[in-house]
């Protein structure tokens, strides 16, 4: 992937020698050691997108800024996560306009290396989205405690169970995605299947025998994202799971930003200037009645509310009409077995979401309808998240090759001692044998010799009776046949 480093070396020849000018620790400065920025005054190629609207301006404004300098559009997607986790979950999409509400979930995969702004980044879309109310932020060890996340199981007055609410949000929080990667190989592991089906708002739990250990979380009764750093070498935790479709479903950005400028204004004046950050999440619709949700939690339990109560309460949010037209072209492809990319099979229903978070974003107290230059701006989310992804998979093919390069060279190494130490150790067994036989003084066959030695050796016989008369401490015994097998041999 490009760095700020490349993108420096691209622009070398904007930088004039004769004027003091030279790359120093891979940024251009003067002579006098102040910082130049070859690239100030170059378009952004992304100039139109950034400035739709206030709140991108400012989040690149603020990505951009001294004490931040993470990727726009990696604090772009973290931002739209925490909003989504701060949303109602039956604040619902229905694109297709089916009937079969679609969940507002976000998985987002910071790229970059150890040490690029992966931390960086989740920490300023916390500074730009502070309340995501009271949601429940954890690391996953398991599938089965993502359930426990939302609810607990507490005594009821006739001495049963039922399901508590704590909360309908959950935001996952992972570092390192090795971590998502050793729960998920463990034996019996349902993590894997439980984030696929979160991702889809689907129920989630089981329906253990013992009813204390019982945690279903009926369908869209939750929201929950999810934000993970992802070191290109190590990304086939996600990209090897493909046939699941668990990539398909991620937003994928590099945390590094080849554009950054080098002179940039500090963070604490950027922050003065923000009109759309911090974020007021109390604009925000409110969560389902408590009682609706816990009826829904309960479905068999009796009760003023039903469990049907809480899919009535659904809002949803609306598109333009060519957003229909879309998925309906798109399900026409699919059912005709054109979609060429597995990896952009669910492309379009993530496109939906981010347009939806898009809309809540710029319009926080109003109910979301979607505009199409939302929908244009989610495409544009869309198209740079898949260009990041290839970047991605480029690099982890090319780490893995030089792992496997890496393994094959010490493969060769360790054979080549391996076969040193079995000549020398035939050596001073061949030594040991003629020297105990004084009758051989005449010579004997190496054939002989061979039978004479350990198993474990005698493939290293010819190569050591080799050594061995090169070396003078044995010579031949007539002609030469060209085997050292088929010599004869004496103690010199």
């Amino acid at each position: 992937m490009m760095t700020d480093l490349d993108t420096a070396t691209d622009v070398r020849d904007d930088i004039d020698p004769l004027r003091g000018q030279f790359m120093g620790d891979g940024i251009p400065r003067s002579a006098g050691g102040q910082l130049l920025d070859p690239l100030e005054g170059t378009p952004d190629p992304d100039d139109a997108f950034w400035k739709s609207s206030d709140a991108l301006e400012e989040i690149r404004m603020y990505a951009r800024s001294r004490g931040i300098r993470v990727n726009p559009w990696a604090l772009l997607s973290a931002v739209l996560a925490r909003v989504s986790v701060a949303l109602p979950p039956n604040i619902v999409a229905d694109p297709l306009r089916n009937g079969q509400p679609i969940p507002l979930q976000l998985f987002i995969a910071l790229l970059g290396p150890s040490g690029a702004g992966k931390g960086i980044t989740e920490r300023a879309a916390a500074n730009l989205v502070p309340d995501i109310r009271s949601a429940s932020t954890h690391i996953p060890a398991s599938g089965e405690g993502i359930p426990t996340m939302f609810a607990v199981r507490e005594r009821t007055d006739d001495g049963g169970t039922r399901l508590k609410p704590l909360t309908p949000r959950a935001l996952l929080s992972v570092p390192e995605i090795t971590h998502l990667g050793g729960a998920a190989r463990r034996i019996g592991s349902t993590l894997i299947s439980t984030l696929l089906s979160a991702f889809q708002g689907e129920p989630i739990g089981a329906a253990n025998r013992n009813e204390a250990d019982r945690y279903e979380i009926p369908r869209n009764g939750y929201r929950l994202c999810l934000i993970t750093g992802v070191q290109p070498a190590n990304a086939g935790v996600l990209l090897d799971e493909t046939a699941s479709g668990l990539p398909q479903r991620f937003l994928w950005f590099d945390v590094r930003d080849p554009e950054m400028p080098v002179n940039a204004m500090e963070t604490d004046r950027v922050a003065d200037m923000l009109t759309c950050f911090p974020y007021d999440s109390s604009r925000l619709p409110t969560d389902p009645d408590s009682a609706v949700l816990r009826s829904y939690y309960n479905p068999l339990s009796d009760g003023i509310c039903k469990p049907s109560d809480y899919p009535r309460s659904y809002r949803y949010v609306t598109y333009p009409d060519v957003v229909a037209g879309e998925f309906d072209l798109q399900r026409i492809r699919v059912n005709h077995g054109a979609v060429t990319d597995p990896l952009d099979a669910h492309r379009l229903m993530v496109t939906a979401r981010v347009a939806a978070l898009l809309a809540v974003l710029e319009r926080p107290g109003a109910f979301p309808n979607v505009t199409e230059a939302e929908w244009r701006n989610a495409t544009t989310i869309l198209e740079r998240s898949g260009s990041y992804r290839s970047e991605c998979i480029r690099d982890m093919k090319r780490a893995r090759s030089s792992l496997r390069a890496d393994e094959l060279e010490i493969s060769e190494t360790a054979k080549s001692e391996v076969q040193s130490r079995g000549v020398e150790t035939a050596k001073d067994k061949i030594l040991d044998w003629m020297s105990s036989q004084p009758r051989l003084r005449t010579g004997v066959k190496g054939r002989t010799i061979t039978q004479h030695i350990t198993r474990a050796c005698r493939q290293y016989v010819s190569p050591a009776l080799a050594e061995l008369h090169t070396d003078g401490y044995i010579s031949l015994c007539g002609d030469d046949t060209g085997y050292e097998s088929r010599n004869m041999w004496r103690l010199t």
